[in-house]
């Protein structure tokens, strides 16, 4: 089984403050998009895991500037302010379970290692529980047919990303479910944010 949303991500940009679902509302892995007006705050609340990535603008958590392209995982409450240009946030929560590794990646942290496959780079994230990455693909990267034991989760940054049942633009987002598979490429450069091995539990 795979799960499809696209999202529009300059309508939501322009949208002021308001959320889209990517997924169902009550699911206990949420996945979402919050559009930010300029300093707007968002309240976050306790019991569960939230990992953020910040789409456009920046907020303000804490004294400390998230801007765009920056990831962070928190598993406590908090107040995000978003920056006097606004901010849209890629937010998931998962209340199945709750633990992070308190991480924070800003853009010029990240290491990039080379993929398994040729003309891909990978930037890790996370590997506390959810495996979080951003994946980089060059144009005519392609990989092999395979299957998800554990699930995994796509979201597209930048670019198309590709696969045998159709093309995915930014802002769209997939949840292949344990067992499912696929054979991505692109034919374009795309940068993507990748979770896995956490839907099996």
């Amino acid at each position: 089984m795979v799960e499809l949303h696209r999202a529009d991500l300059k309508a939501l940009q322009a949208s002021g403050t308001t959320h889209t679902n990517l997924c169902a509302p009550d699911d206990a892995r949420w996945a979402g998009i919050q559009a930010l007006a300029p300093l707007d705050t968002l309240e976050v609340p306790a019991g569960a895991r939230h990992d953020f990535y910040v789409l456009h603008g920046g907020v303000q958590e804490r004294g400390q500037t998230r801007a765009a392209g920056t990831f962070f995982s928190r598993n406590q409450a908090l107040t995000l302010r978003a920056d006097t240009g606004g901010a849209l946030l890629l937010w998931y929560r998962d209340t199945v379970a709750r633990s992070s590794g308190h991480e924070t990646w800003a853009p010029d942290e990240q290491q990039w290692w080379a993929g398994s496959v040729q003309g891909m780079q990978v930037a890790p994230l996370s590997k506390h529980y959810h495996r979080v990455s951003l994946v980089q693909w060059q144009a005519g990267t392609r990989a092999a047919p395979h299957t998800h034991p554990h699930g995994e989760e796509i979201f597209v940054l930048w670019g198309e990303l590709q696969d045998e049942r159709g093309a995915y633009p930014a802002g769209s987002w997939m949840r292949f479910h344990p067992g499912s598979g696929h054979a991505p490429y692109a034919e374009q450069e795309t940068l993507i944010l990748l979770r896995n091995g956490h839907l099996s539990t």
